[in-house]
């Protein structure tokens, strides 16, 4: 038979757990996906939509506000509340998360932009057309993008005249 002891030592136990739980994480390691989860949340002030907004599920959305949470060791967000609003703390860690968000979007349109082209491109040219321009075309190409691999299939005259009199067939 248990005593009183062992009902003081659980609550001493579920209390220190409840505590760490709101304490930093030991490396304090947050990922960029639950940041722009809980700026979502905020914004959209509702876990579905916010989903919605991300392309996610909602039980993914409170996993990501929860990592975040127990990162930061702070709670974020009344849930108490219809519709859902950040705490006092969870405001102030709001504001600098969209800071972050808008810095991650700039750097993401920086490197879609400015990325050098990479890969191989195909190109189908005439052999009339290949034989005149695309040397020089070609050479251009290759020192602008030293990364780009082109890829040149001559079409022969036959080939070519029977795509031409396929597109006249087609006019009205």
């Amino acid at each position: 038979m248990r005593g009183s002891g062992h009902l003081r030592w659980t609550r001493v136990v579920r209390m220190r757990y409840a505590a760490s739980r709101r304490q930093p994480t030991e490396n304090g390691f947050m990922k960029l996906d639950d940041i722009e989860a809980f700026v979502a949340v905020v914004r959209c002030q509702s876990l579905n939509q916010a989903a919605e907004a991300l392309e996610l599920t909602q039980p993914a959305v409170t996993r990501r506000l929860q990592n975040f949470e127990e990162a930061l060791g702070v709670e974020l967000l009344d849930r108490n509340t219809k519709p859902l609003k950040p705490t006092p703390m969870g405001l102030v860690v709001y504001e600098q998360c969209r800071a972050i968000v808008r810095e991650l979007d700039v750097l993401r349109e920086l490197v879609a932009t400015d990325a050098p082209l990479a890969g191989v491109l195909r190109l189908g040219v005439a052999q009339t057309v290949a034989d005149v321009a695309l040397l020089d075309a070609l050479r251009e190409l290759k020192l602008a993008h030293p990364d780009l691999q082109a890829r040149v299939d001559r079409v022969g005259q036959p080939v070519a005249e029977k795509a031409r009199r396929r597109c006249r067939s087609m006019r009205p």
